[in-house]
């Protein structure tokens, strides 16, 4: 895994972590210190692929925004937006322009995260950060119904105030006036609440901190930043949607981004024997006719809808994928796949993985899984494909007519294929080449625009199983089969 590095802003200061390794820097005016940019500027250097997560702290994000002309817009989860004004974004980028973050995120994203990973929804959750409230009360469905953003008494206010006597009188009035003020505002939240939502009681408040915190009638929950950026910026190389900054816009080559890679090539896997599953002659709906030399009449698949529904099924199938586990290998068949991994917890497979998979196929078990330090090396086997029901109907190419040799049909495919890619033919069965492909994987858009090519060919060309995978980190071997139908 890549060097990560976490920058906050709290009590003050820039807290700023690298690999777990924690230190702090005293705002200047709202500017990034120059002891600050060097310390990272140091640390990046330490290695080619390290990831930089930011966590702002603009006050002024509006929740699911009905008109959001003048705002940048992105996810706060499945079910809510979260928006800035696009001035305010320009702003924050110039602002740390000379550390050219990969991510960045606002608190709500963290509160929510923890909302659902706790199962907290119909409760009053707050959080706790740089003297602020952010409070959320969703529903089940984790849809927000309740929000907004309180700013505490500050530090330099008590100092200014004609209470303070010193140090230590200023940190005991600090904390008792922070303790009357959240359990104002606690009760202040409820009452609003109930005020718009006369039929539904909360009963429980949650309050998430991660410096320090006071006694309250909330129950409490500490929580790391760091690593809640992390859970973050590691979800979002899969489903791309809540990061202010496109990661995409990332030149360098990023290891993190190698999960990405990994799991969509599996997940094509999965979509792929789907359409296999479909394209069976009993259970074809959508077949065409095409005359080709010696008016010879075939029937042939739309490999449009194949190639398609390859991209849809992805896109469906993401949003399962948990952040605490790397795909090393996939190896998938007509209706089975066995995977190896490497996962963070010992419980990764029993709490995320399983319930996910059985989305995919009927049964999802785990053959092996052997601990090695911190991590598992675990083996999963699956079996029986459900049948994808959604799948997306596109009108049928005009195919060639014009027959081509074995020569002539390698020739077109390597075209297609990345520089270095290996063909070999299988068999020829009637009208239809069977090839095998090996060639190396570089990024999941690198691969999207492999589909598109073999979409938009006049020549009916569909990826076919089994479909073996292998994560080399900096790269991927992938090896295929791929039908060329005359």
């Amino acid at each position: 895994m890549e060097d990560f590095i976490s920058i906050s802003i709290q009590d003050n200061q820039f807290k700023y972590t690298y690999n777990d390794i924690y230190s702090s820097f005293l705002i200047q005016k709202n500017i990034m210190p120059i002891d600050l940019i060097s310390k990272i500027n140091s640390d990046k250097s330490k290695h080619k692929q390290t990831h930089i997560s930011l966590l702002h702290n603009i006050t002024s994000e509006k929740i699911n925004l009905y008109n959001d002309i003048g705002y940048k817009t992105v996810r706060l989860n499945s079910n809510n937006t979260i928006s800035m004004k696009t001035d305010l974004y320009n702003a924050l980028l110039k602002t740390y322009s000379q550390i050219d973050c990969d991510t960045i995120f606002s608190p709500y994203h963290i509160l929510i995260n923890n909302i659902q990973e706790d199962h907290l929804h119909s409760q009053l959750n707050i959080l706790l950060l740089d003297n602020k409230l952010y409070i959320l009360i969703t529903d089940e469905t984790y849809k927000v119904t309740y929000n907004k953003i309180i700013s505490l008494t500050t530090i330099k206010e008590i100092e200014q105030s004609k209470f303070f006597i010193d140090s230590i009188g200023e940190q005991q009035l600090f904390q008792e006036i922070h303790q009357l003020e959240i359990e104002q505002y606690i009760n202040q939240s409820l009452e609003e609440y109930s005020l718009l939502n006369n039929s539904i009681n909360i009963e429980n408040v949650n309050l998430f901190y991660s410096l320090k915190t006071v006694s309250t009638q909330a129950e409490h929950h500490k929580i790391n930043i760091a690593h809640s950026l992390k859970k973050l910026a590691l979800n979002e190389l899969v489903q791309g949607s809540k990061s202010y900054k496109d990661i995409k816009n990332k030149k360098s080559t990023n290891i993190l981004f190698t999960l990405f890679i990994v799991v969509v090539f599996l997940l094509i896997g999965y979509s792929f024997i789907q359409d296999n599953l479909s394209s069976a002659p009993s259970n074809i709906k959508e077949k065409s006719k095409i005359i080709i030399k010696k008016d010879i009449t075939f029937e042939t698949q739309n490999h449009i809808e194949i190639n398609n529904n390859i991209i849809s099924t992805i896109k469906q199938i993401l949003n399962t994928i948990t952040y605490d586990a790397i795909i090393n290998e996939a190896h998938l068949n007509h209706d089975n796949s066995t995977i190896k991994m490497t996962n963070l917890y010992s419980d990764t497979f029993i709490k995320n993985i399983e319930p996910n998979l059985k989305t995919v196929y009927e049964n999802s078990k785990l053959l092996s899984q052997v601990q090695a330090g911190d991590i598992y090396n675990s083996t999963i086997e699956n079996s029986e494909l459900i049948d994808n029901k959604h799948r997306i109907k596109e009108k049928l190419t005009n195919y060639t007519k014009q027959a081509k040799t074995k020569k002539e049909i390698e020739t077109l495919i390597l075209s297609l294929l990345p520089q270095e890619s290996k063909i070999e033919l299988i068999n020829k069965d009637n009208n239809i080449y069977n090839f095998k492909i090996l060639l190396q994987a570089q990024n999941p858009n690198h691969f999207y625009n492999l589909i598109e090519k073999l979409s938009l060919q006049n020549h009916h060309l569909s990826v076919a199983y089994p479909i073996n995978i292998v994560n080399h980190q900096k790269y991927l071997d992938v090896t295929l089969n791929l039908k060329y139908q005359q």
